[in-house]
């Protein structure tokens, strides 16, 4: 059973920066390998949610997806190399290279749900 843990949004949330191009670039530098660990990012009505994933597989057909050992709510655990998922490419869904202000709440068992003042961000 995963737990669900929520915490103040700080930081350039919800990517903190990770552009498709970056991702990719971040992919290609490292490269990935069974086992290393990815965020998935899952957006949904205006909250924020990041879970812990596995790589399980770096080099899926010729598009080279990556696939983690969970899925994403919105798709599945295939994704292109820019953190798109590939069942669902223009959803709410991407994975992350971790991003360490959040992995020291991330974890196998505890997903991550980031807690934002919308009072503050109207002007």
């Amino acid at each position: 059973m995963t737990k669900e843990l929520e915490i103040d949004a700080k930081g350039d949330h919800p990517y903190f920066g990770w552009t498709e191009e970056a991702i990719k670039q971040y992919i290609i530098d490292k490269p990935l390998a069974q086992g290393d660990l990815m965020m998935i990012y899952n957006g949904y009505g205006g909250r924020h949610h990041y879970q812990l994933a596995r790589v399980q597989n770096t080099c899926v057909g010729a598009q080279k997806r990556v696939v983690l050992t969970k899925s994403a709510w919105f798709g599945g655990p295939v994704f292109y190399r820019t953190g798109k998922n590939c069942y669902a490419p223009t959803g709410q869904s991407r994975m992350l290279p971790p991003v360490s202000e959040l992995m020291q709440y991330l974890k196998d068992d505890v997903d991550l749900w980031l807690r934002r003042d919308w009072s503050a961000s109207k002007a």
